[in-house]
């Protein structure tokens, strides 16, 4: 038996299926998501395009399973500041929101490329503070339009 932690990957690659996906996005545009992203993310952070299925969610966030560990050991010292954040950002490129995403031009590709990112962290208990106050301002904001 192969043991797996429910968070170190996409629920795919922790599932091995027989079924594949279809990417919706060629190599060029893989190439552009992932340069959006990587331009709008903070922290130490590697981005991958992989198609996970209209279901899955249009963006995810990995953490490494030794990084994680190094952070909750350093919060359980005290150490609250300090360590860069790691992680990475993974971009269903076979859901819908990936080809909505390159049909957007400017700031309102960055704009929704910030909030898919913002919708991730949110997931994975990483978006607080300041950041989780503008991202909610944002989401009134885009309610209102």
């Amino acid at each position: 038996t192969n043991w797996k932690r429910v968070d170190a990957d996409t629920v795919d690659k922790l599932v091995e299926k027989d079924e594949s996906q279809v990417s919706m996005l060629n190599d060029e545009q893989e190439s552009t998501v992932k340069a959006l992203f990587k331009g709008i993310a903070e922290g130490a952070v590697d981005v991958k395009a992989e198609p996970l299925g209209s279901e899955a969610m249009p963006v995810m966030i990995v953490r490494p399973e030794f990084f994680r560990r190094m952070q909750e050991q350093a919060i359980l010292g005290g150490m609250r500041d300090g360590l860069t954040e790691q992680y990475t950002v993974v971009v269903n490129s076979s859901h819908p929101v990936a080809e909505q995403l390159l049909a957007e031009e400017g700031e309102a590709q960055t704009e929704l490329a910030g909030h898919l990112l913002d919708l991730a962290k949110i997931s994975q208990g990483m978006l607080n503070g300041s950041h989780l106050t503008q991202f909610l301002e944002r989401s009134i904001g885009m309610i209102n339009k």
